[in-house]
């Protein structure tokens, strides 16, 4: 079995609680989950017989830098007390103070970036591109985990596709939320076409729509674009505030779905959120509460419920919580070559969120609905909007007539 040499940069609680403890615990050599075995995992008397095509092994830690001052050289700053906890406690050899420095000495094959406003995603990709520890005979790495928006706008986008689209290195963007336990069952059911076409979505999230909170803004987004087919460009968005500081969105697409938000709606301590309601056709619909609990309802038969066991401890936070499972899928492509991988789809995904936020944005300041312009990075984009929409195939698995 190789192993992966890793790099993380960041010592946010992200590395600390999901991060680190995936890449030394036994999320990383267990099989893939895709929602429908949530308490099969590896064991001597196990039926699974799994063996990981890789084992991370993490070599070096180190915080992001310190922000420069125009007109002054960076300063240099001692590492910090937190840094060498985190080393200490994962038992991580090397530590630094700044990434330039990790990427002179260390051989790595990839870099975990924590989400970070010193250390955009797109400075790291430009500096691992231009190799600055060729120098001193070490190769720079070929893969870049990237956790939360890579980008704060579609123009920083366009310009950040440009480094990580070569082969060095290669991108990966995490989307925890999407692989949450709840979240992945649910796509799951709609691969296997157990509700039919997805007429509407309908979310409630517990943070408010502000700038301050983007990062989880961008993750929610995400996370409801991908219930509904890429052929389904959104069109026009409409955002509106309340006066207790609730904000609701409606979002129109080009094959008739429409999706329907309300953020600051509560809090995760007491209330299932976030939650998400995925209506198809013939009156069926799927419900995920808090990324753990999925029901599908459907006409003329029971409900039917998924939610992994809580006293199982087998079943980690972080495979909960999506971490888990994004970066095992990380991981399993970490020994390709990275050429048959490509980014576009990944960033074309990014583009389409940013669009719908950006757009949002300026609905809820003039208070009018806003055309959501088709905007990309590749020309994968520009396929998907151009190509003729197909009318949706009768779907016959309940009939109500």
């Amino acid at each position: 079995m190789p192993t992966i040499r890793i790099g993380v940069i960041g010592t946010t609680p992200t590395v600390e609680w999901a991060i680190l403890p995936v890449l030394i615990g036994a999320d990383a050599v267990s099989p893939p989950d895709t929602g429908a075995w949530w308490s099969r995992r590896p064991a001597p008397s196990g039926d699974i017989r799994y063996q990981a095509p890789a084992t991370p092994e993490i070599v070096a830690l180190c915080d992001f830098p310190e922000p420069k001052i125009k007109g002054k050289p960076r300063p240099q700053t001692p590492k910090s007390p937190r840094l060498e906890t985190l080393a200490r406690q994962f038992r991580v050899a090397a530590t630094y103070p700044d990434p330039l420095q990790m990427l002179r000495e260390q051989p790595l094959d990839a870099v975990f970036l924590a989400h970070s406003e010193e250390l955009r995603p797109a400075q790291l990709a430009a500096l691992m591109s231009r190799a600055p520890g060729m120098q001193n005979g070490v190769a720079p790495p070929r893969w870049l985990w990237i956790d939360g928006p890579p980008a704060p706008s579609l123009a920083d986008l366009n310009a950040f596709a440009a480094p990580a689209s070569g082969l060095c290195p290669a991108l990966w963007m995490s989307f925890p939320l999407r692989r949450a336990a709840a979240h992945r069952a649910a796509r799951r059911l709609l691969e296997r076409d157990e509700i039919g076409p997805v007429t509407a979505i309908q979310a409630r999230f517990a943070f408010p729509f502000d700038p301050s909170r983007f990062e989880l803004l961008y993750g929610a987004f995400d996370l409801l674009l991908s219930f509904v087919p890429a052929a389904q460009m959104p069109r026009e968005v409409l955002a509106a505030r309340h006066g207790d500081g609730a904000t609701s969105l409606l979002v129109r697409f080009a094959g008739g779905a429409s999706l329907t938000a309300l953020f600051a709606a509560g809090d995760t301590w007491n209330a299932p959120l976030p939650r998400v309601e995925v209506c198809g056709t013939q009156g069926r619909f799927l419900v995920c509460e808090s990324g753990r609990k999925l029901t599908l309802f459907i006409p003329r038969d029971g409900a039917r419920v998924w939610e992994p066991p809580g006293l199982a401890p087998h079943l980690s936070s972080a495979n909960l919580s999506g971490y888990g499972e994004d970066i095992k899928a990380f991981l399993a492509i970490c020994n390709e070559n990275p050429a048959p991988w490509s980014a576009e789809r990944a960033l074309d995904e990014a583009a389409r969120a940013l669009s719908v936020l950006e757009s949002s944005f300026v609905s809820l300041e003039s208070g009018l609905a806003q055309p959501i312009a088709p905007r990309g990075v590749s020309t994968a984009s520009e396929i998907l909007e151009t190509k003729t929409l197909e009318a949706p195939a009768n779907n016959l698995t309940l009939d109500l007539s």
